[in-house]
Protein backbone atom coordinates (compact mmCIF):
# COMPACT_ATOMS: atom_id res chain seq x y z
CA UNK A 1 0.00 0.00 0.00
CA UNK A 2 1.38 3.67 -0.57
CA UNK A 3 1.55 6.24 1.59
CA UNK A 4 0.07 9.71 0.81
CA UNK A 5 2.52 12.06 0.14
CA UNK A 6 3.34 14.46 3.30
CA UNK A 7 1.07 17.58 3.26
CA UNK A 8 2.80 20.77 4.05
CA UNK A 9 0.91 23.29 6.77
CA UNK A 10 1.08 27.07 6.08
CA UNK A 11 2.67 28.63 9.03
CA UNK A 12 1.19 32.51 9.36
CA UNK A 13 2.22 34.94 7.47
CA UNK A 14 5.25 37.08 8.11
CA UNK A 15 4.62 40.38 9.79
CA UNK A 16 4.74 43.16 7.92
CA UNK A 17 5.17 46.89 8.81
CA UNK A 18 2.77 49.18 9.03
CA UNK A 19 3.07 51.84 6.57
CA UNK A 20 4.95 54.75 8.23
CA UNK A 21 2.58 58.00 9.46
CA UNK A 22 2.45 60.97 7.65
CA UNK A 23 4.45 64.17 10.22
CA UNK A 24 3.56 67.36 10.12
CA UNK A 25 7.14 68.00 8.70
CA UNK A 26 6.30 66.10 5.76
CA UNK A 27 3.39 67.07 4.21
CA UNK A 28 2.15 64.47 2.09
CA UNK A 29 2.06 65.38 -1.80
CA UNK A 30 -1.17 66.38 -3.50
CA UNK A 31 -2.77 64.73 -6.61
CA UNK A 32 -3.46 66.93 -9.67
CA UNK A 33 -7.05 66.50 -10.62
CA UNK A 34 -8.27 66.63 -13.96
CA UNK A 35 -10.15 69.81 -14.79
CA UNK A 36 -11.60 69.32 -18.71
CA UNK A 37 -11.43 72.07 -21.30
CA UNK A 38 -14.40 73.94 -22.34
CA UNK A 39 -16.43 72.23 -24.69
CA UNK A 40 -19.20 74.78 -26.36
CA UNK A 41 -22.37 73.81 -26.87
CA UNK A 42 -23.14 71.96 -30.36
CA UNK A 43 -24.78 73.85 -32.96
CA UNK A 44 -27.38 71.23 -34.29
CA UNK A 45 -29.35 70.03 -31.42
CA UNK A 46 -29.15 66.54 -30.14
CA UNK A 47 -31.41 64.07 -31.62
CA UNK A 48 -32.83 63.54 -28.12
CA UNK A 49 -34.88 66.49 -27.89
CA UNK A 50 -37.53 67.22 -25.19
CA UNK A 51 -41.15 64.87 -25.91
CA UNK A 52 -43.55 66.70 -27.88
CA UNK A 53 -46.86 64.90 -27.27
CA UNK A 54 -49.17 64.68 -30.70
CA UNK A 55 -51.85 67.51 -31.28
CA UNK A 56 -55.03 66.31 -30.08
CA UNK A 57 -57.43 65.16 -32.34
CA UNK A 58 -60.34 66.98 -33.42
CA UNK A 59 -62.32 64.86 -35.26
CA UNK A 60 -62.76 61.83 -32.86
CA UNK A 61 -65.08 63.70 -30.66
CA UNK A 62 -68.40 62.97 -31.64
CA UNK A 63 -71.48 65.46 -30.10
CA UNK A 64 -74.59 63.22 -28.76
CA UNK A 65 -77.16 63.48 -30.91
CA UNK A 66 -81.30 63.21 -30.40
CA UNK A 67 -82.77 63.71 -26.96
CA UNK A 68 -80.71 63.18 -24.06
CA UNK A 69 -80.47 59.59 -21.99
CA UNK A 70 -82.43 58.79 -19.01
CA UNK A 71 -79.80 57.04 -17.47
CA UNK A 72 -77.81 60.58 -17.94
CA UNK A 73 -80.61 62.42 -16.79
CA UNK A 74 -81.20 60.43 -13.24
CA UNK A 75 -76.81 60.37 -12.69
CA UNK A 76 -77.17 64.06 -13.15
CA UNK A 77 -79.85 64.01 -10.35
CA UNK A 78 -78.63 62.02 -8.04
CA UNK A 79 -75.23 64.04 -8.14
CA UNK A 80 -77.83 67.24 -7.40
CA UNK A 81 -79.02 66.04 -4.53
CA UNK A 82 -75.78 64.24 -3.24
CA UNK A 83 -75.32 68.41 -3.52
CA UNK A 84 -77.68 69.28 -1.68
CA UNK A 85 -77.14 67.02 0.99
CA UNK A 86 -73.65 68.18 1.12
CA UNK A 87 -74.76 71.67 1.97
CA UNK A 88 -76.70 70.55 4.72
CA UNK A 89 -73.60 69.84 6.32
CA UNK A 90 -71.92 72.60 5.43
CA UNK A 91 -69.55 70.49 3.09
CA UNK A 92 -69.04 73.06 0.23
CA UNK A 93 -66.29 70.81 -1.19
CA UNK A 94 -67.74 67.99 -1.85
CA UNK A 95 -71.48 70.18 -2.98
CA UNK A 96 -69.05 71.65 -5.96
CA UNK A 97 -67.52 68.35 -6.56
CA UNK A 98 -70.80 66.74 -6.85
CA UNK A 99 -72.57 69.49 -8.91
CA UNK A 100 -69.78 69.67 -10.89
CA UNK A 101 -70.03 65.96 -12.29
CA UNK A 102 -73.85 66.90 -12.54
CA UNK A 103 -72.79 69.50 -14.96
CA UNK A 104 -70.34 67.25 -16.98
CA UNK A 105 -73.09 64.74 -17.65
CA UNK A 106 -75.35 67.67 -19.32
CA UNK A 107 -72.67 69.60 -21.06
CA UNK A 108 -72.48 67.78 -23.84
CA UNK A 109 -76.38 68.04 -24.42
CA UNK A 110 -76.60 71.78 -23.63
CA UNK A 111 -77.72 73.72 -27.09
Amino acid sequence: MVAPPPTSVAGPPPHQPAPPHPSPAHPSPTIPTYTPAYNPAPSAPPSHTAYHPPAPSRSSYVPPTGPIDHVIITNATKNCKFAISALQYDDVNTAIDNLEKALALLRPYQK
